[in-house]
C-alpha cells in the first residue's frame, strides 16, 4: 500500500507508528493467546477512532502503523495522540482480569518525493525518541535526508560535506547522518 501511494505537492498526509509499551508483560503474565487477543483488541480501538479513509495495519510484533490521508501538518500531533490516548484509556480484558495498555507514537508528515523508506525511518526515530523519553507519549519526527543533489565534480570528499552540511541543517544527529 505504501509503496503504490503517489502524493502531489498539495496533498496533506501523516505516517503514525505505534508501540505498545512493555508488551512482552502481557505475553508473560497472560500467555500468548492472551497476547494474540490484545493485539487483536487494540487494532478494533485504533479501528474505532480512524476515518474510513485511514489505512490501518499491523506493522510488526506489537507495533501498529497508520496513514492518515488529509492531515494538515499543524494536526499531525493531535490526529497521531488521538490514536495513542484511545489505547490508554480503553480497559482491555484478558482472561477475565482488566489490563491498562498503554502505546508510544511516533508520527511524520507525508512530503512529496520522500521515500517510504526515508518516511517509516523518521516515524521511527520519533517513536524510540518517545520511548526513551519515559513511553505513552507522541512524538513528531521530520523525515532523514533522502536525497542530496551534487553538482559538479563527484570527489566523495565533496560529496560528504554536502551531506554534512544538509544533516546539520536538518539537525539530525551523527548517527542519523551516517545511516
Amino acid at each position: 500500500i505504501l509503496d503504490a501511494l503517489h502524493f502531489g505537492n498539495d496533498q496533506e498526509a501523516t505516517l503514525v507508528v505505534l508501540d505498545l509499551d512493555y508488551f512482552k508483560q502481557v505475553n508473560d503474565v497472560h500467555g500468548h493467546l492472551a497476547g494474540d487477543q490484545a493485539l487483536k483488541d487494540v487494532a478494533n480501538v485504533l479501528r474505532s477512532v480512524t476515518r474510513e479513509e485511514d489505512v490501518l495495519a499491523r506493522w510488526g510484533g506489537e507495533e501498529f502503523m497508520a496513514l492518515l490521508p488529509r492531515v494538515p501538518e499543524q494536526d499531525i500531533y493531535a490526529a497521531a495522540d488521538k490514536l495513542r490516548a484511545a489505547i490508554g484509556d480503553h480497559t482491555f480484558r484478558l482472561e477475565g482480569a482488566a489490563v491498562h495498555l498503554t502505546a508510544s507514537a511516533g508520527a511524520t508528515p507525508i512530503r512529496a518525493g520522500a521515500s517510504i523508506r526515508a518516511l517509516i525511518a523518521a516515524a521511527d526515530d520519533a517513536l524510540y525518541q518517545a520511548k526513551r523519553q519515559g513511553r505513552n507519549q507522541t512524538v513528531i519526527g521530520r523525515p532523514r535526508l533522502d536525497q542530496v543533489a551534487i553538482t559538479g565534480s563527484h570527489d566523495l570528499g565533496a560529496v560528504r560535506r554536502v551531506v554534512e552540511q544538509a544533516a546539520k541543517g536538518a539537525r539530525l544527529t551523527p548517527e542519523q547522518t551516517l545511516d
